[in-house]
């Protein structure tokens, strides 16, 4: 039997973690000299551009979920062993803290500092490379897990470098979390 686990602090350590990783970003970013505040920059036009480009994530993601082979069924189960016992006392505004954190801080250090930082030394393919792997190896719930959230990654890192920030990819990767996170949890629920 499992032990109950308390929404609050379920809610708070995901934050705290997340939080804890736009923390490194912005040390890194003074350490690397990395111009992070010129990232931050972008208004409306810059929000919808995130928002329109969660769309394609969470359609593929969509997809993947429904393929019958052996690997996408093992992490699904994986994410639902995993994930459905801590979010499924939170409520929808509960899992948009979560999943913002996860954007802000996961954005911030993957592409507003590593790939700005190797980019400036190596080139931008490298630069979305090197941080993708890295990202997918921070993802590494599972093999498959680790390939999905290494091309999401690239598909961020693209859209960090086409639109001139960092504030696309937080929204893209804010709202995809966010509809992830809800229907993951109404899918268990209905099960």
């Amino acid at each position: 039997m499992s032990v109950p686990v308390s929404k609050r602090r379920v809610v708070w350590s995901v934050v705290a973690f997340e939080s804890g990783l736009g923390v490194v970003a912005l040390v890194l970013a003074l350490l690397w000299n990395v111009p992070l505040r010129e990232q931050l920059e972008g208004g409306a036009a810059t929000i919808i551009v995130g928002l329109v480009a969660s769309l394609p994530m969470l359609l593929v993601m969509m997809m993947v979920a429904a393929l019958p082979w052996g690997p996408v069924r093992e992490l699904v189960e994986r994410v639902r062993e995993l994930l459905v016992p801590l979010f499924a006392s939170c409520t929808r505004r509960d899992l948009a803290v979560v999943a913002l954190a996860a954007g802000v801080g996961e954005e911030l250090l993957f592409r507003g500092v590593l790939q700005a930082a190797i980019t400036a030394q190596a080139g931008p393919v490298v630069g979305v490379l090197v941080a993708s792997i890295l990202f997918a190896a921070g993802h590494a719930l599972t093999r498959t897990y680790a390939v999905l959230a290494g091309l999401i990654s690239v598909y961020l890192g693209v859209l960090f470098l086409r639109s001139g920030g960092v504030i696309a990819p937080i929204v893209a990767h804010a709202c995809y979390d966010y509809i992830a996170l809800l229907l993951l949890i109404r899918n268990a629920g209905s099960e």
